[in-house]
């Protein structure tokens, strides 16, 4: 939202925190015994408060109007857990409060990757739609579907761009969205990089301006099958993109290379897996790790700006780490989403760094660092 709305504040009327008692695979069944609020109970660790509201207001989130249920089905239960969630809550609204001026730094950092969001790609495909009609006419539900089998029942445009944030979202770099009208509005011009993500149902003004992004040093990366058609649907022939290419190889994945004026264009299957033959083009709901390790290497090969990155003894996963400048050095931080503890180290261009001044808690920090899990870090670091 905030990449294609970016100079307008993005408020949650009704932001949900729930603890549940109910009978674990059962629906609608209540447990009150000991055992069941213990679960509950550490269910509902403060620190996701803290780290949900963090991650929202770092991603672009400017207010939101918190609801506290204590439970799902009955509240009396649970009511012992209102306190801590709403002391989590305070602190935190406090803290950002007093940062206010760093975290919105971050709604405005550079972003020299964009991922194409086509609306016509998100509602319209054949096989995609055909799908639909004999799901429902076969009484399938999707709900139940996704439930069975973590699959996706999305549009091939949607999956892809889902697979592909998600790949992004712990590759230290920032990035973003732009929609076909902002393209049209020749917004792509701030990019090096370009992810077209199987939207094939784009328009002629939206194509022409892809090509002449290329053409003038742009680079892009076709995923699927994507730009073969325009929003009504109509065959567009593409060959030109790709009439000086080759085979290639990053990181294991193949691709094809083609140059277009002074840009390049890369070209991959998608690298989501089918995970069940009885239901025809169902894929996982999220393909990120194989994205991930594709994004990881793809990133430095088309010069995308990565000043500082967050290493490890080996691949860093669940981490979210981004950077931004600010007047007198850098900004920084880091969210450890996994359960146990990680070791980090910074380094900027390939040299360490050795402290950061944590501007939450006030203290200096030194690197390598241990994060604890949903400890949300925010860091300044010199020049």
């Amino acid at each position: 939202m905030k990449s294609l709305v970016p100079g307008k504040p993005i408020f949650n009327t009704e932001w949900h925190y729930v603890t549940h008692m109910g009978v674990p695979g059962v629906e609608g069944q209540l447990n009150f015994t000991p055992e069941s609020y213990k679960l509950a109970y550490q269910r509902a660790d403060p620190a996701y408060v803290r780290t949900a509201i963090w991650s929202a207001f770092l991603h672009g989130y400017s207010a939101g109007s918190l609801w506290d249920w204590a439970s799902e089905h009955y509240s009396g239960y649970c009511a012992l857990d209102l306190p801590r969630a709403l002391e989590s809550a305070g602190r935190t609204s406090l803290d950002l409060r007093r940062l206010t001026k760093e975290v919105t730094l971050f709604h405005k950092a550079p972003q020299e990757v964009a991922i194409l969001f086509s609306m016509p790609s998100k509602l319209q495909n054949s096989a995609y739609l055909e799908q639909v009609k004999k799901f429902q006419s076969e009484g399938y539900d999707p709900g139940k579907i996704k439930a069975a089998n973590s699959t996706s029942y999305s549009s091939p445009h949607v999956r892809e761009l889902k697979s592909v944030y998600g790949g992004l979202y712990f590759v230290d770099t920032n990035y973003g969205f732009v929609s076909e009208q902002q393209i049209q509005e020749d917004h792509l011009a701030k990019y090096r990089l370009l992810i077209i993500p199987a939207a094939d149902y784009v328009s002629d003004k939206t194509y022409r301006k892809i090509k002449d992004y290329v053409k003038d040093g742009g680079k892009v990366l076709i995923i699927s099958s994507s730009l073969d058609h325009d929003e009504r649907g109509n065959e567009r022939d593409i060959s030109e993109l790709f009439q000086n290419g080759e085979d290639a190889s990053l990181a294991g994945f193949p691709l094809r290379l083609s140059s277009l004026g002074k840009g390049e264009i890369y070209r991959m299957n998608s690298l989501a897996v089918n995970t069940d033959d009885s239901f025809p083009g169902q894929y996982l709901y999220i393909q990120e790790d194989q994205y991930r390790k594709f994004f990881q290497g793809f990133l430095d090969k088309t010069g995308v700006e990565r000043t500082f990155r967050i290493t490890g003894k080996g691949p860093i996963d669940g981490v979210e780490f981004r950077w931004v400048k600010s007047e007198d050095g850098y900004l920084a931080y880091l969210i450890n989403y996994n359960k146990k503890k990680v070791t980090v180290t910074l380094q900027k261009r390939g040299k360490d760094i050795e402290t950061a001044k944590e501007l939450i808690g006030g203290n200096s920090i030194s690197f390598p660092l241990e994060v604890k899990p949903l400890d949300p870090l925010l860091m300044k670091i010199e020049r």
